[in-house]
């Protein structure tokens, strides 16, 4: 068993072909290079080589292997970024552009006369 990305011997193959297919349809740069690092290390690459070539440090290889050994191909998927959540919904902010874009502040009776 190919104990760093959890793949038994038997599997890897299949798992080779998986990951290649799934480069092959993906157009985002990240989780491409995040399918490349498990595919090294499926093909016996060592973290710190895959660290040179990709740029990204060992830690954080680290934890792609783990999300891949614990979820499959899912587990390589690039969640929500944090941050604050939106005040105005999408409707809102369309009402609030159109008020700017088409009206002056005087006729919304933002001024006084």
């Amino acid at each position: 068993m190919s104990v760093r990305v959890g793949v038994a011997e038997e599997h890897k193959a299949a798992a080779i072909l998986e990951i290649k297919a799934a480069m092959k349809i993906n157009k985002d740069l990240r989780m491409h290079e995040r399918y490349q690092t498990i595919l090294l290390l499926l093909l016996g690459e060592s973290y710190e080589r895959i660290s040179e070539v990709t740029g990204r440090t060992v830690a954080t290889l680290y934890n792609y292997s783990k999300a891949y050994r614990e979820q499959g191909m899912q587990g390589l998927q690039i969640g929500r970024p944090p941050g604050r959540h939106r005040l105005l919904t999408a409707e809102q902010e369309q009402q609030v552009y159109e008020v700017i874009t088409n009206q002056t502040p005087r006729i919304k009776d933002f001024l006084p006369r």
